[in-house]
């Protein structure tokens, strides 16, 4: 009989990816945009996916939505959401799970929203597209989310055009389409990168309201460490398509365990720094068709070994931390690969 604590612990995963590998056709050959990407999402937490533009982030959570399989692509490995595969779930059945129970706020709104339709009717649309309920209260239900969204006089702004709102306003309607049917896990991909920082601050606090009144778990897409700090519970730091590291947010600002985090934290300008003190990762991130088959940071790390280049590592316990580094295999043994 399994302890009490273990029981738990297995209802509290909401969302569980596992040796998730994305590839893309390139000409004639396959391409691995990502690989080794394992966490879980546990209930009513935020996970922050952190790492440098075009290191995986984006597409994992494109891949989470069952929004990659088209020609010239393909997805392996494991997504599993309440006990559920999703990975190679046909289009037709994840239709009911796309946007109910998985929703996701993307990066820019002007994209997200339909430039000739009214914001509210676009609310309501994906309201109607999940629930049986009359227009009239799909429109009471649109006025309650931009109210809970502080969008102001919703009655009048209802009927208004996304081209009428400000940047900040458009994120908060993109919000409250992706809250429209209480989903239990919601993707947020950079929601603040487009708006100034005041803004910014605004909509992390009201998304944070948000998460604790509606019980939802985040996966909550960023570049910025300050942005991890602010909203994190816990952090999946990627790097080249990998999940390189995994632990509480504490931990991996007081403990960053890979090379890769340690020196994303080391560039992190400070009030005290000046210009002379900023320290930069460097070389370049391998482009996809350059992908090594070993460790993806070799070039880039300063505790390079001979055995990095040889060999992918697998992940590491270490302590309450998953890393995947080499530095780390005397300390505890693999937990995977």
């Amino acid at each position: 009989m399994m302890p009490e604590n273990a029981v738990q612990s297995a209802k509290d995963t909401i969302l569980k990816v596992e040796d998730l590998r994305i590839e893309f056709r390139i000409g004639r050959k396959w391409y691995a945009a990502t690989r080794n990407v394992d966490f879980e999402l546990k209930a009513d937490e935020t996970l922050a996916l952190v790492g440098e533009s075009g290191c995986g982030k984006s597409i994992t959570c494109r891949a989470i939505l069952g929004l990659v399989d088209e020609p010239g692509s393909r997805t392996r490995g494991s997504i599993n959401f309440k006990g559920q595969e999703l990975v190679g779930l046909p289009d037709r059945k994840f239709q009911h799970i796309r946007g109910k129970d998985l929703a996701m706020i993307f990066q820019e709104p002007m994209t997200a929203l339909n430039p000739v339709m009214r914001v509210g009717e676009q609310i309501s649309e994906a309201i109607t597209s999940h629930m049986q309920v009359s227009g009239a209260e799909a429109r009471r239900r649109t006025l309650e989310l931009m109210e809970s969204v502080r969008i102001p006089a919703p009655e009048q702004r209802y009927r208004d055009y996304p081209h009428q709102f400000s940047g900040g306003m458009r994120q908060r309607v993109v919000i409250a389409m992706a809250l429209a049917c209480q989903p239990s896990v919601l993707l947020a991909d950079e929601p603040t990168t487009a708006l100034d920082v005041t803004i910014q601050a605004q909509v992390l606090s009201e998304l944070r309201e948000l998460r604790e009144r509606n019980q939802m778990s985040v996966i909550f897409i960023t570049h910025s460490m300050g942005v991890v700090a602010a909203v994190a519970d816990r952090v999946a730091v990627m790097y080249a398509g990998e999940v390189v590291e995994v632990a509480e947010v504490e931990t991996v600002f007081k403990e960053p365990r890979h090379p890769y985090t340690q020196a994303l934290l080391a560039s992190i300008p400070s009030v005290e720094s000046d210009k002379e003190d900023l320290q930069v990762i460097p070389g370049q991130v391998p482009s996809i068709v350059d992908f090594p088959e070993a460790c993806r940071f070799a070039e880039r790390c300063p505790h390079v070994m001979p055995r990095c280049r040889q060999e992918a590592p697998p992940r590491f316990q270490v302590g309450s931390t998953e890393v995947r580094c080499w530095l780390y295999e005397s300390e505890n043994g693999e937990t995977g690969q």
